[in-house]
């Protein structure tokens, strides 16, 4: 959560930074990232998850005739309306083999960059080449970096 990480270019969709919502995507969707996306969100619109009724949510056309498009028609991930919330461990989680680094992202409003009302969390098993232990030196020793 620490400005000099989240405000970092590497956080940055249009600079295809490395922490990046964009460059995240890219990395496991490939070239169909901006049609997953949109499946993804679209889904949001579901009326029931498992026979048990959710709420809708309409702001998910909102969100999606507020993004801008590339010249085919897509979502221009380059513009995601996803901002670096954190980065973070969960070394906790017992059933995730060594645990899991995190990156949260915040929806924001892509005309005024005013924070919206939905979060995205990315979460990834951290490799077992290293300890629980040594991962949660790692974690730590980052606090030692400036970003």
């Amino acid at each position: 959560m620490d400005p000099s990480v989240v405000l970092d270019p590497r956080a940055s969709n249009q600079a295809d930074g490395a922490w990046s919502f964009r460059w995240l995507v890219e990395q496991f969707a490939g070239a169909r990232a901006p049609q997953l996306v949109e499946v993804w969100l679209r889904s949001l619109r579901t009326a029931s998850v498992d026979g048990a009724p959710v709420g809708d949510r309409s702001g998910v056309e909102d969100l999606l005739s507020a993004w801008p498009r590339a010249q085919d028609g897509s979502l221009d991930l380059s513009r995601a309306p996803f901002q670096l919330l954190a980065i973070f461990n969960r070394l906790d989680l017992a059933g995730s083999g060594k645990g899991e680094g995190r990156f949260v992202f915040g929806l924001v409003d892509p005309a005024t960059g005013q924070p919206g009302r939905m979060t995205v969390a990315l979460e990834y098993r951290l490799p077992s080449t290293s300890s629980r232990q040594e991962w949660a030196q790692r974690w730590h020793a980052l606090a030692g970096h400036g970003f």
